[in-house]
């Protein structure tokens, strides 16, 4: 499966950040050693490409060690880092699969495990950038979750992911629903829902939805509206005319019947009067 085929992982860039950023320094030597050896030959005469490489290790590291059981997320995670701090930023003339492969071959050389290698993929322009808009957006609300200032105190924060929101939000509208704007969606929904019990920032507190509504699903409760009463008239016409047609119906034998009871009165009054 294609690196970008979903983006769900992305909620969880902010967790792997943090463990990532944690200090270790046990094996920092060994591997700044590894990452000037052999392995970076053709990065050697760039001192930065030293350090990314160390820094990029130590991740896979903790990768192994704290998510041992579901390490897609943070190799995914350091893929996008390593994109962002070393090949975009330097633009070296050095594929990503390049660069990851040798990062791979140096843990594999200090750690004995070839962790991430089933992930390697580069990560074109357009790509990065999606995941960049993703990442910004749980950054901010991570941060606004837990009261942290976002230049300009915590209301920024919400802020910043409204802007961002609402600016890839006219952008879905005018595409299919992409994977990209399904976490959109996801998002989405976690922000709203969050801020439900938020009063201390005059900020959106509901962001719209991505998903374009079915026609027919609008159409279909609307259509039913419409005729449900036209059909309950005509039923009520056809059981008026129903029943004024029974009544036509009943009519004779009532005339008979009222006919047959005036000729009894006046038979029974003959009978009175020649009696008299």
């Amino acid at each position: 499966m294609k690196y970008l085929k979903k983006f769900n992982y992305v909620s969880s860039f902010p967790k792997y950040q943090a463990e990532f950023e944690g200090k270790d320094e046990s094996q920092s030597q060994k591997i700044m050693d590894k990452c000037r050896g052999d392995h970076h030959t053709e990065v050697c005469c760039k001192n930065e490409y030293i350090e990314h490489c160390k820094t990029a290790v130590h991740y896979i590291n903790v990768l192994e060690k704290n998510f041992e059981s579901n390490t897609e997320g943070g190799c995914k995670f350091i893929i996008f880092w390593a994109y962002s701090a070393v090949l975009k930023k330097n633009q070296p003339e050095l594929d990503m699969s390049t660069f990851y492969q040798k990062l791979i071959e140096v843990n594999a050389d200090i750690f004995k495990k070839e962790t991430c290698i089933n992930y390697i993929e580069d990560l074109d322009e357009n790509k990065f950038q999606k995941l960049k808009i993703l990442s910004d957006l749980y950054d901010n609300f991570e941060n606004f979750k837990k009261g942290n200032s976002c230049s300009g105190g915590k209301c920024n924060c919400a802020s910043q992911c409204v802007n961002i929101y609402m600016e890839e939000f006219k952008n879905c509208e005018k595409q299919n629903n992409t994977s990209f704007c399904e976490e959109l969606e996801k998002f989405r929904e976690k922000y709203n829902d969050f801020m439900q019990n938020e009063t201390n920032c005059e900020v959106q507190k509901i962001l719209p939805s991505t998903r374009k509504a079915d026609i027919k699903v609008i159409l279909f409760p609307v259509v039913t509206l419409m005729f449900t009463p036209m059909f309950s008239c005509l039923r009520t016409k056809k059981r008026k005319v129903k029943n004024s047609n029974l009544c036509k119906e009943n009519n004779p034998l009532r005339q008979t019947y009222e006919s047959q009871k005036i000729n009894s009165n006046n038979e029974a009054y003959h009978i009175s009067y020649n009696s008299g």
